[in-house]
């Protein structure tokens, strides 16, 4: 079969492997950078110049909308829990993958199921985003979504 047309199926499943790859980067790089103490990550923030509840009536805000969330620190054990249960599963299920899928659609005959394997490989690589987004809770959701960035590292620009 046609060698170019293969070559960009490869390719293709590379590509949409690769953003797996880098957030497994990014998950050891919290790791690692996080704090290792447990501190409180929700706050109550209510303006200086009013009560809570005049700051409700005024901006027409709820309670949910005064409360801040930020990485505090993370214990060792749940550092500890989170690479081993799912750092390392998802690592090496994104290189087998990755190294078993590569191998399979070389040794694919035909082009159609070149391209309709290279789809079923990134849609296994997938499957968990797809969990999480159905089985998280709207507040897991408002959390996550409102959840200030952890500064991993300074940012001094000064000369």
């Amino acid at each position: 079969e046609n060698f170019y047309c293969r070559m960009v199926c490869i390719f293709l499943f590379l590509k949409s492997t690769v953003t797996d790859f880098c957030e497994n980067i990014e998950n050891i790089k919290t790791l690692v950078l996080t704090p290792t103490r447990a501190d409180s990550w929700i706050n109550m923030h209510v303006p200086d110049w009013a009560g809570k509840s005049d700051v409700k009536a005024f901006g027409d805000m709820e309670e949910l909308d005064l409360v801040e969330y930020h990485v505090a620190g993370m214990p060792l054990h749940w550092k500890m829990f989170n690479a081993i249960f799912i750092l390392v599963p998802k690592t090496l299920l994104w290189f087998g993958v990755t190294r078993s899928g590569v191998h399979y659609l070389m040794e694919t005959a035909g082009i159609m199921n070149v391209v309709v394997n290279a789809m079923a490989l990134s849609f296994i690589l997938n499957v968990d985003e797809m969990i999480f987004e159905r089985l998280t809770s709207q507040l897991t959701t408002h959390i996550l979504t409102h959840l200030q960035a952890l500064d991993l590292y300074e940012d001094d620009l000064e000369e």
